[in-house]
């Protein structure tokens, strides 16, 4: 995968988790179901952290083009 593919593949995963925050998280919310409102905002941290860590892949990726040149 090219830095790109692996930035465009970070904010999917991005912004998958927080549509998943707010369908299913604001919902059991709202009928106050703790538990899975609680796995929701895991779900949704483990996505933001895997997200920022494709980031940092892409970073690395992109110094390590521009030193081949």
């Amino acid at each position: 995968m090219t830095a790109e593919q692996i930035r465009h593949l970070a904010g999917v995963v991005s912004n998958a988790s927080l549509a998943e925050l707010g369908v299913i998280g604001y919902t059991e919310i709202e009928k106050k179901g703790w538990k899975v409102a609680g796995i929701s905002l895991l779900v949704f941290v483990i996505c933001q952290f895997v997200a920022v860590r494709l980031l940092g892949m892409a970073k690395k990726k992109e110094i390590a083009e521009n030193a081949k040149e």
